[in-house]
C-alpha cells in the first residue's frame, strides 16, 4: 500500500456515523486500524446507496466502505482511483473491490434450526429486504422453510423499509393487522427491527417468547439491552474490520478482477426472547470504546 515507514491513513466512508450498529462496526475498525498502526479517516455521506462521489482521495492510501454508503457509480469511481477498496456488507461485483460478508446464511440457518428443535413451525421474516445483506439472511429463512416443508403466508414476509427500530414496529402492526395466522417466531434483519417488532407485540398482549419468539441479527448491545434480552446472530464486527483493513495493507486485492467475497463466519447467540434462558454471555474481545472513537477519529462530511 504506502510507504511502510509512514502511518498509513485508511478512509471509511460511512452512511452514518453512530447507532448500534454502524457506530459498533467503526468502533471494530478503529481498534483493527490501532493494532495494525493504521489511523483512519472517516467520511459520512448521509444516506444508503444515493452517493456518487468520495472528497478526500488524496488523503488516503486506501478505503473501507460500510454497506450501500455509495452509489454502483460511486463505488466504481472509487476503484478507479487505483487505491485498494474493500467493502463490508454488500458485494458490488466491482473488479478491485474486495467484498467483506458475515455468514448471513449460516447464521440465519442455526438461528432457525436451534428454534426449530424448540417445537417453532411458523415462521416470519421482518427485514429492510432491499439491502444486500438483509437479502442473503431472507433467502436463508426462505431456504429453511422450504427445506422443512413448513407453513407460509405471503403476509409472514415484512420489509420494513429501513433498518430502524420504527420498520419492525410498524411491519409487526401490518402483520397483526392482516396475518391470516400469526406466526410462532419472527425473524428479523436487524437487531433494531427486532425491537421494534417485541415493541409492537407486547403493546398487542402477545407474549415474547412464550406465544411469539423474536430473534435479532447483529448482536449489537441492543440485544443485551431489550426485554426481554433479544437472541440474535452475531456477525463479528471485529473480525470482519480485521479482515477489510488487512485486505488493504497486504495488498491482497487483485485489480483487474472481481474478488470472491470473504464470508466471516456467525454465530447464533441465544436469549430469552427465543425462549431460552442464558446464565452468562461469552466474553468478547475488548474495543474501543463508541465514545473513545468518536473523540479519536478524523471526521468528513460529505
Amino acid at each position: 500500500m504506502a510507504n511502510s515507514s509512514m502511518t498509513v491513513t485508511i478512509g471509511v466512508c460511512t452512511p452514518y456515523i453512530g447507532g448500534f450498529y454502524l457506530g459498533e462496526l467503526i468502533s471494530a475498525l478503529l481498534t483493527a486500524a490501532r493494532q495494525r498502526g493504521a489511523r483512519l479517516l472517516v467520511m459520512r455521506t448521509g444516506n444508503f446507496g444515493k452517493t456518487d462521489t468520495v472528497f478526500g482521495g488524496q488523503q488516503v492510501d486506501g478505503w473501507v466502505v460500510i454497506v450501500r454508503s455509495l452509489s454502483q457509480t460511486g463505488m466504481i469511481r472509487l476503484a478507479s482511483t487505483g487505491k485498494p477498496v474493500s467493502c463490508i456488507g454488500v458485494d458490488p461485483g466491482i473488479p478491485g473491490v474486495q467484498p467483506i460478508l458475515s455468514g448471513n446464511h449460516a447464521g440465519v440457518s442455526a438461528a432457525m434450526q436451534n428454534l426449530h428443535a424448540l417445537g417453532r413451525k411458523r415462521f416470519a421474516f421482518v427485514g429492510f429486504l432491499k439491502e444486500f445483506d438483509i437479502g442473503q439472511r431472507w433467502e436463508a429463512y426462505r431456504d429453511f422453510v422450504i427445506g422443512h416443508a413448513l407453513e407460509s403466508h405471503e403476509e409472514w414476509v415484512a420489509d420494513t423499509g429501513s433498518y430502524e427500530i420504527l420498520g419492525g414496529y410498524t411491519a409487526a402492526d401490518e402483520l397483526l393487522k392482516h396475518s391470516p395466522v400469526m406466526p410462532d417466531a419472527i425473524l428479523c434483519g436487524n437487531d433494531q427491527n427486532a425491537n421494534g417488532v417485541i415493541t409492537r407485540l407486547r403493546e398487542a398482549g402477545i407474549r415474547v417468547p412464550e406465544d411469539i419468539a423474536v430473534v435479532g441479527y447483529d448482536d449489537s448491545s441492543l440485544a443485551r439491552t431489550t426485554e426481554p434480552p433479544m437472541a440474535s446472530v452475531s456477525q463479528d464486527s471485529l473480525g470482519m474490520a480485521k479482515q477489510a483493513i488487512d485486505a488493504l495493507l497486504e495488498d491482497r486485492i487483485p485489480h483487474d478482477q472481481v474478488p470472491a467475497p470473504l464470508i466471516v463466519p456467525a454465530r447464533y447467540v441465544p436469549r430469552r426472547s427465543a425462549g431460552e434462558d442464558v446464565e452468562s454471555e461469552p466474553e468478547q474481545e475488548s474495543w474501543v470504546s463508541t465514545a473513545e472513537f468518536l473523540n479519536s477519529l478524523s471526521l468528513g462530511d460529505e
